[in-house]
Parts: structure tokens; sequence; C-alpha cells
């Protein structure tokens, strides 16, 4: 029989910092009861490597597990690295869009090109959501943000195309 699923095991006794209402609370959820039915008791086997930005908070420094905070953008090579080291670890990264695929754009092709073993988590909230909303790449057209007061004018970067463009085998969305 299955052991019943408890977030507590996965996560350090530390209060989150996310705000009242933040969609972080159901990726972390989410994550970890997939990660315990694929049957994981633990997460000795995983690093988490995540960038800047609020949903770059989520495994670091809560999980039970080995991660790396990274500057902006650079979360995906940093994860390329310990995976090309230790193959034999499950290598997660976790962002917001901003960090994947704004600053970190160019990072997110290659990976979906070379089709690594690491699972990237990119949760996008449609803005640059810790530095007051700033409009991003994955901005919807004339939605109004604090660099865009009369409505952002670009088309929004869909990075599940990007995703499978680049040539990755397995690309995702999931609301």
């Amino acid at each position: 029989m299955n052991e019943a699923f408890s977030i507590k095991k996965y996560l350090r006794d530390l209060k989150l910092p996310f705000c009242p209402g933040c969609g972080a609370f159901t990726v972390i959820n989410a994550f970890l009861r997939a990660v315990h039915e694929l049957g994981y008791k633990d997460l000795r086997n995983f690093v988490f490597c995540s960038g800047i930005g609020c949903s770059s908070w989520i495994p670091s420094p809560y999980f039970l597990a080995d991660s790396i905070h990274t500057p902006h953008g650079r979360s995906i090579p940093v994860a390329t690295g310990v995976k090309l080291v230790r193959p034999d670890l499950n290598v997660v990264v976790f962002g917001g869009d901003g960090d994947i695929v704004g600053i970190g754009l160019s990072h997110f092709v290659h990976a979906a090109r070379r089709n690594l073993d690491v699972l990237v988590i990119m949760v996008n909230n449609m803005v640059y959501g810790m530095t007051g909303g700033q409009v991003a790449p994955t901005t919807p057209l004339k939605a109004k943000t604090t660099t865009t007061p009369y409505g952002n004018f670009e088309y929004p970067l869909d990075a599940v195309k990007l995703a499978v463009t680049a040539g990755a085998n397995y690309a995702a969305r999931w609301t």
C-alpha cells in the first residue's frame, strides 16, 4: 500500500515567503505530490536550480534538497552543468517567465535544442513581478503594466511553442 502524501516531509520547517493567493503554493503542492506519486520518499536524488524572481524561491531554501540559487537568467546553464557532471541526479529548474524566457531566453532555446534530461518548470505570471510588475516577453497584448500604462503593444512569447520549435522532445502547459 502506498504511503499517504505529506508535503511536510519534503519541506524544511521555514515560513514560505509567498503572498496570500500566490500560485506558488499550488505549484509546490503539485510538484511534490508528483514526486511522491513517482515513488520518491525524499529529495535526496534531486538538485534544484533557480534564478531570480518570486517563483525562483520555490525550491530554495524550502525544499529538503540540494539547491543552487543562480544569477538572473542563468539557472538553465547551471542545471546543464550539474546534469553533465552528475547524470544520475534528477535536475530541476524552477523560475519565472522573466527569468526563463526573458533574461535567460538563449539558454532556454539551447537547452530545448540539446534535450538534456533536465526538467524546467516555468511559472508564468506574465510580468516581472518581484520588481513591480513590468512588462515581460510573456505579457499579453494590451495588458497594462507599470511600464506599459497604455497597454502592451507586443504579442506575447509562447514558451511551449518556442521549446517545441527549438526541438524539445517534451513541452507542456499546465494551468
